[in-house]
């Protein structure tokens, strides 16, 4: 995925599903369902997102309580945002970053944190919003994060800025973003909502040739 092999990445998360159902191995055959719902979401084909999460959702029933029920609320949260539902979506968030915090799963608790971000920010709560953000920036800045997780969110907090028009902190994350991607020689950068924003800041420096 972070090569940009966008559909290799989804090939082989859907093999490794379907290995670990074979395997009986229940809760990972769900964090592979719940990270197909998660991308299909932001690609915007919402009948996988939600056959994946039904199928995560499922798979789950039986197992309790675990860090994967946590990993089920994100793409919930985020196809209440594109239902407009920002109460679900928040709620949804809040979950997924208690879970994570009480498994001590980074990766989880941080991005339920950057959810909730941005979800206040579109109920016009901006400084609760930001300040969320910047939390999550920081755990991401600490390593405390995988990488596939890490670009994610950082995008997610340019987007955000962009929103608010916040430009230092805009270009504040966009240098930390830089050096990040510096230490990733394979990662192709700057995809779909990220590049264009990358552009902008890029315009508004008066950088028209990288710009373009």
């Amino acid at each position: 995925h972070l090569t940009g092999r966008e559909l290799e990445s989804a090939e082989f998360l859907a093999r490794a599903h379907q290995g670990f159902l074979a395997n009986g191995k229940t809760r990972l055959a769900a964090r592979t369902a719940c990270w197909l719902s998660f991308t299909s979401v932001l690609k915007g084909e919402l009948a996988q997102a939600s056959g994946w999460l039904s199928r995560a959702r499922r798979l789950l029933e039986r197992e309790g309580d675990c860090v994967e029920q946590g990993y089920a609320m994100l793409p919930a949260g985020i196809r209440a945002v594109r239902e407009g539902d920002v109460m679900a979506a928040y709620d949804a968030f809040v979950e997924a970053a208690r879970i994570g915090t009480r498994f001590d799963d980074k990766d989880l608790a941080t991005m339920g944190l950057q959810g909730q971000g941005r979800v206040l920010i579109r109920r016009g709560e901006t400084v609760r919003g930001v300040s969320l953000l910047d939390e999550a920036m920081v755990a991401v800045k600490a390593g405390e994060v995988s990488a596939i997780n890490a670009a994610g969110i950082y995008c997610s907090v340019i987007e955000a800025c962009g929103e608010i028009f916040d430009l230092r902190r805009a270009q504040e994350w966009t240098t930390a973003l830089e050096q990040w991607c510096a230490t990733q020689p394979d990662l192709v950068p700057y995809r779909g909502h990220c590049l264009i924003h990358r552009a902008e800041l890029l315009q508004l420096q008066g950088n028209w040739l990288s710009a373009l």
